[in-house]
Parts: C-alpha cells; structure tokens; sequence
C-alpha cells in the first residue's frame, strides 16, 4: 500500500515529447554534407528547436532527441567550419 502512495520520480523520458521529433522529420530530410543549400542544426540550434534543456537531476533530454532522430537517418556530421551537427534540407512539397 505504501508503494502504490509514493510518488514516481519522473525520467528524462517525461520531458522528451517525441512529436517534436515528428515535426522536425516532416521539415527536414538528412544531407550529406554541408553546402549553400543544407541547414546545420548544431547542439544550440537542436536545443533551441525541440527546447532541450539540460536537466541537472534527470539528465539531458538532447541526447534522446539525437537518438531518436539517428534511429530515422539523421546522422550528426561536421559542418564547412569544424562545428558538429545535423546537416538537413529543407523539405519542398
């Protein structure tokens, strides 16, 4: 009885919203290398974008967020300046 009266400590799973990860699927197709055509979303862009902020007690929510998006074929790259990141393109419908 007394277990079922405990609260559960959330997980960084309780922060991640995995929609987000849809959306960014359904704007954007993996590029292979970076040029004038392709967008990089580096660790402050991929924050920024799905509001991944580090949470000191349960982790970083980024590392699923890049997870999950590997998982689709979003492999991190090196940008044209040296700087690691998610090279995409926009998707034209």
């Amino acid at each position: 009885m007394r277990e079922e009266n405990e609260k559960k400590s959330p997980t960084i799973d309780d922060f991640v919203i995995i929609e987000k990860v849809d959306a960014f699927c359904k704007q954007y197709r993996p590029a292979k290398e970076h040029t004038f055509t392709t967008e990089a979303f580096n660790e402050e862009r991929l924050r920024e974008f799905f509001k991944a902020y580090e949470l000191f007690s349960q982790g970083d929510p980024l590392k699923v967020y890049i997870d999950e998006l590997a998982a689709r074929g979003y492999c991190m790259s090196v940008t044209v300046y040296g700087e690691p990141a998610i090279i995409v393109e926009e998707k034209i419908d």
